[in-house]
């Protein structure tokens, strides 16, 4: 807060707020004074008792201290660990609730970012697992080796001896690592559908695991991304594939294609398929996955710089970027050579919004947006969005 900005809130004030609304970031809308107050743990119509914690990006952030009026969607977490752990956010609200929300939060931020006035989002699909459904996580070690994840708003670390949204397999291995962790954490994969486990450790040699989607096996070296919940990648490849209606004579790209999750599910629909991927150990794991089809190429690079390279046109495409989204490289791209179905694929609502928007002023109709819940009990949330050159 700079010294010419007048607020009559401070940090450490308590106070009692009434919540509207769900926030982009999972937290509930309050006013206080004329300003606006992010709450963590809460949920839209509450009156809650509150903690001013903090001041970021012009707004203030909140802890209950007590729930006055609570929502009747307000659950008892079950994890001892919800409220300092800061991997989940939502354990506290009811599940149709969550899916509510998250739908929500996406159709406002189409219509905040994306400039959208109707913005045309379907309801979320539920996951079919709303625990024990995570098949890797990220663990920190502290000064005694214990293992855990970041506090909530800090960097602090929460030992943790067992996640319950986490697959078995997972706290199998970590109830045999807790109190050893290595200096620089670990991070631990599992599948409940092939058994395996694997142990990444930085410094130690590549190690690969084996996972199962849509009747495809795929081998996944540890330094490559993989979806998190098994069984809504499954969802998420069946919605992308009923979004692109590909047919026999299509040439498909596979933009961010990773592994190969869409170029071997999808493979064997079309006549070609054009993979781009930048990680070299993805690549060389989706070129393994796809041994089964004649018809797809990898090409490793950036997709900024290896689109504009492609010499080839596309009937169909899907592009599944990190969380920051589309370069302005591959936007431009797809505008210059509109391509007949795309499928954009993607974790966060505000960069969706923020790259649609140059997309349906370019080549590009916004046919639909279908939210999945791949993160039950997070705020976070899949969205395939179906768009159709003009």
């Amino acid at each position: 807060m700079t010294a010419t900005e007048k607020t009559t809130l401070h940090v450490g004030q308590e106070l009692e707020v009434d919540t509207e609304d769900i926030a982009y970031e999972g937290q509930a809308v309050a006013r206080a004074n004329g300003e606006v107050v992010l709450v963590e743990q809460a949920i839209p119509g509450e009156r809650l008792s509150v903690r001013v914690e903090s001041r970021r990006r012009g707004l203030w952030r909140a802890r209950p201290l007590a729930v006055i009026e609570a929502s009747a969607n307000r659950v008892e977490p079950p994890c001892p660990y919800f409220g300092a752990c800061g991997g989940c956010q939502w354990q506290h609200i009811a599940y149709d609730e969550q899916l509510r929300l998250k739908t929500a939060i996406v159709r406002d931020q189409l219509r905040r970012v994306g400039r959208f006035a109707e913005p045309p989002v379907l309801d979320t699909i539920p996951s079919p697992q709303q625990w024990a459904y995570r098949n890797q996580v990220r663990m920190s070690t502290d000064e005694k080796g214990r293992l855990g994840f970041a506090r909530q708003l800090s960097h602090e670390q929460v030992p943790i001896d067992e996640c319950i949204v986490s697959d078995p397999g997972i706290n199998r291995r970590l109830a045999k690592l807790q109190g050893q962790g290595p200096a620089g954490g670990l991070a631990i994969r599992a599948s409940a559908r092939t058994g395996e486990t694997l142990v990444d450790i930085p410094g130690q040699e590549e190690q690969v695991f084996h996972e199962e989607v849509a009747g495809r096996r795929f081998r996944i070296s540890a330094s490559s991304f993989f979806q998190v919940n098994t069984y809504t990648a499954e969802i998420v490849v069946e919605e992308t594939r009923s979004r692109l209606d590909l047919r026999p004579s299509d040439r498909l790209l596979d933009a961010y294609a990773g592994v190969g999750l869409f170029a071997a599910t999808l493979g064997s629909a079309v006549s070609e398929v054009v993979a781009v991927e930048e990680s070299k150990s993805a690549v060389a794991d989706g070129m393994f996955n796809t041994m089964h089809l004649e018809n797809v190429r990898y090409y490793q690079g950036r997709a900024e710089e290896v689109l504009p390279r492609l010499r080839k046109r596309f009937d169909a495409a899907v592009v599944d970027p990190p969380r920051a989204g589309l370069k302005p490289g591959v936007i431009g791209y797809l505008n210059a050579k509109p391509i007949s179905r795309l499928a954009y694929i993607s974790c966060d609502p505000s960069t969706l919004a923020r790259d649609l928007r140059p997309l349906t002023e370019g080549s590009y109709e916004l046919v639909g947006v279908q939210p999945v819940d791949q993160f039950p009990q997070t705020h976070h949330v899949e969205m395939v969005a179906g768009l159709r050159a003009r």
